[in-house]
Parts: C-alpha cells; structure tokens; sequence
C-alpha cells in the first residue's frame, strides 16, 4: 500500500493561487505536482469558500480566543513551576523514608521532639489529640473550641 501523502497549508495555498492565475490548466498543473486534478479542484473549493474568513470578524474572534488560550497557559506553567519548586523543598526537609526503615521516628529526625510536640507546632493550638470519653477509646483530632 501507498503512503499517503500529506501536504502544507503553504504549499496548497501556492499551488490554488496557481490554478487561479489561469495561466496553465488544472491538468498542467497536477502533472507539474504530481497532484490529483481532482483533488486541486477540491482545494480550490475549500479555498474559495474560506476567503471571506479572512476580511471577517471571525478571525478576530479566532485571534481573541488565541491570546485566552496563551494567556491560561502561562498561568499553568507558572502554577507547574511554583509547585515544582515547592516539591523539591518539602523533598528535602521531609525524609521520604518509612520508620522501619530509619531505625529511628522519622519525626525525631526532623524536630528532635516527640510526635504529640511536633503535630500541635504544626497544627497550632487549634486542633489536639482526645482520649477522654467523647472519644470512646480511641485517639482522633477534633477542634477546640
């Protein structure tokens, strides 16, 4: 089987200019490129029809959602780097490594206290560890009030 071929939008668009200056036949032309006839025909079709797009407010409009779309990615890639940045940081001063496997709490290795010291620093003195009765047994956090 052939491969098909897959052409430019410059080069259609020289190619049907060509055939509209009339200087040679559409055959002439398609021999020239090797180049269905029929196929030219349909890209002069498409072409004619499609030039009023040009003088149009569509292409404004076309060009108005391009700058949106460019706008909204620079926004995601400055998101991507920001949160990449803050990966690489948490990476390095939170040991990814299991309890198990340090022979040591991975909690002493970064705060040098206990896990109770080092979860109220970091949630404040807004959230605690109940075991009182409401509780029933069991230890979870619950908001202070």
């Amino acid at each position: 089987m052939e491969k098909r071929n897959r052409y430019t939008a410059e080069f259609k668009t020289k190619v049907v200019l060509e055939v509209l200056r009339e200087e040679q036949t559409v055959n002439e032309i398609a021999g020239k490129y090797e180049i269905s006839p029929v196929m030219l025909s349909r890209w002069k079709g498409e072409f004619l029809e499609r030039a009023s797009m040009v003088f149009g407010r569509e292409s404004k409009a076309a060009e108005k959602m391009k700058r949106s779309y460019e706008e909204k990615q620079e926004q995601l890639e400055k998101l991507v780097g920001q949160l990449t940045l803050e990966v690489n940081w948490l990476k390095k001063i939170w040991p990814l490594r299991r309890p198990q496997e340090s022979g040591k709490l991975w909690w002493r290795g970064i705060t040098g206290r206990s896990a109770s010291s080092a979860r109220r620093s970091f949630w404040g003195s807004t959230v605690r560890t109940c075991t009182g009765s409401e509780s029933r047994g069991r230890k979870r956090r619950r908001m202070c009030s």
